[in-house]
Formats: C-alpha cells, sequence, structure tokens
C-alpha cells in the first residue's frame, strides 16, 4: 500500500535515511525525486485527501515501490511514523507562511516543530525550505539559532530541477527565490517542550446504569475533561436502542474525528466507539469514554 493507514499501522515506521517531503501539493517533486532515487525510501505528508489521491494514482501508474504517503499533519506524521535519526533530508517546498502575527504558531517552522524534525533528521542531515517570502526565512533562521543544533545556508534564486508549481507562478512574476538548509550540527542547547500523544492498546467499550449524560443530551455541548482534552458533540442519529454521535476529540492538538456510541443492553448502556470509525487509539480516546459513563478520571 502507498497511502500509510498510520492508525493502524505499527508505528515508528522501520525506515532509515529516509527523504520526507511535507506538503506535497501535486506530488510532482517528491515523485521525480522517487523515481531518481530507487535506492532511497521516500515519505510524504499532506493534509489535503485530492493531493494524496493524485498520487497514489500516480505511483502506482509507474510502479514506485520506494514512496509512501500519509494524509496527516506533518508534525503527527514526523512524531508518530518516524524514529529518531532516520530522516536523511526533509523538504518544505513553499508551505503557506502564515504573515499575520497571530498565525505564528501554524509556521511550519515554529520552534517546537524545528525541535520535533531535529530529533527525527540524522546526524548531517538536512532541514530544506524553499519559500518566496523573506520574513519567514528570517523567523526560521531567528528559531534555529535560538535552539541550537543547526548550522545553515542561504541561496537566492537557486536552480530547481523540478520547480513546484508555485515556484513556476513566483519567478514568472519575478519574485526571489529562496532556499534555506538547516543541518543537524549537534544538540540543541535549549529544550523545547513539544506535544505528546500516548497510545493505547485498546479504547473499552464502558457498561453503566447511569451514564455521565443520555446522548440525547450531547449535540452541541463542548467539554473540557479533566485532562485538558476538549470534546464537541454534533449530530446524533438513533436506530431502535443504538445511538451514534458525530464527535470531534482534540488532544494536544491532534484531531480525533469519529462516531461515539451509545447503546441499550439488558437494561444497561454500553458507551464506545463505533465499530465503523477508525481511530488512533489514545489516552484521550480512552478517557472520553470513561468519562461519558461515568467513570472519574
Amino acid at each position: 500500500m502507498i497511502e500509510i493507514n498510520y492508525r493502524r499501522e505499527k508505528k515508528p515506521l522501520p525506515v532509515q535515511n529516509a527523504i520526507v517531503e511535507i506538503g506535497f501539493g501535486n506530488g510532482d517533486f517528491l515523485l521525480k525525486h522517487a523515481m531518481e532515487n530507487p535506492d532511497r525510501f521516500h515519505i510524504g505528508f499532506e493534509i489535503s485527501g485530492i493531493s494524496i489521491s493524485k498520487i497514489v494514482k500516480k505511483a502506482k501508474r509507474l510502479g514506485l515501490s520506494n514512496l509512501r504517503v500519509a494524509r496527516i499533519d506533518a508534525y503527527w506524521g514526523f512524531y508518530l511514523l518516524l524514529r529518531n535519526e532516520s530522516v536523511e533530508t526533509a523538504y518544505m517546498n513553499f508551505p503557506d507562511p502564515w504573515p499575520k502575527k497571530r498565525h505564528t504558531a501554524r509556521r511550519l517552522t515554529n520552534l517546537e516543530n524545528l525541535f520535533l524534525f531535529h530529533s527525527r533528521i540524522k546526524s548531517g542531515g538536512a532541514l530544506v525550505l524553499k519559500t518566496d517570502e523573506r520574513f519567514f526565512v528570517d523567523y526560521t533562521i531567528e528559531n534555529a539559532q535560538e535552539m541550537g543544533g543547526w548550522r545553515w545556508e542561504l541561496e537566492e534564486n537557486a536552480i530547481s530541477e523540478t520547480p513546484t508549481k508555485y515556484e513556476k507562478k513566483w519567478i514568472q512574476q519575478g519574485k526571489t527565490i529562496y532556499r534555506l538548509i538547516l543541518q543537524k550540527a549537534g544538540q540543541p542547547s535549549k529544550e523545547i517542550k513539544i506535544r505528546h500523544l500516548k497510545e493505547v492498546s485498546e479504547v473499552p467499550h464502558m457498561k453503566t446504569e447511569t451514564p455521565r449524560f443520555y446522548p440525547e443530551e450531547l449535540p452541541g455541548k463542548v467539554f473540557r475533561l479533566p485532562n485538558t482534552t476538549v470534546a464537541k458533540f454534533f449530530n446524533l442519529w438513533r436506530r431502535d436502542e443504538e445511538y451514534l454521535l458525530e464527535t470531534l476529540l482534540v488532544e494536544n492538538g491532534y484531531e480525533h474525528y469519529f462516531m461515539t456510541r451509545f447503546r441499550r443492553k439488558d437494561g444497561k448502556w454500553v458507551i464506545g466507539v463505533s465499530p465503523f470509525s477508525e481511530v488512533l487509539k489514545t489516552e484521550g480516546i480512552r478517557d472520553l469514554v470513561l468519562w461519558l459513563s461515568g467513570r472519574e478520571l
């Protein structure tokens, strides 16, 4: 399978010296790189389902066996799927620079992301950023200086063998194209706090006579659980004695979307995740089920 089912697959992936592209868009850069380097393993992270479908079809048509992709945010892709020191080069080609100050935390080269990327890149490996925004280059260098463990090289209008769609557009407009190469050169001088997810072997189905809330009470409600996880409930569907609740759970910035099931059986309520919902089994989802059943966390 070219597409990684990270919710089900054993993690981290058993790869070394991987080439990673963060946000591969139409996939041309990653596909060409994989074709020209058949002895290297390539991984792509992208949140667009359309982009995933397109690159999977192209990779199958080309018969590529050294490429896998995952529909996942880059932070969680690196966190969940990659071992420490397993990446040779990670590419970011024209990511959204998020220019407004209030959106600084969303930038791909914020301190938390840089710290995580650094841990997964091997010594001497590199993180390569291409952008047309000078402020984004300066922001990235400032963060690299603050955390330590990087040395860098900045090039202007470097010729790209495989220009991306945006690169072609910016070149036609006469914009300066920057390529910033951050090379891992040692350990960070500053410890950066990063988000964590802890997976569990199973998410239970809890039986209770008196749940904390009955299913009809939950649509439209938002709850902050004692562990800081936030749960929001949307639509409710009922069939006989079974209820399905559309659920969004945000756990340390990771978003789960699934159906919570309430079912009446032998005079009791059985609460759990619908078997038709495939989720990453984490402490947050387990705790939500326990909390809904009336347990204290």
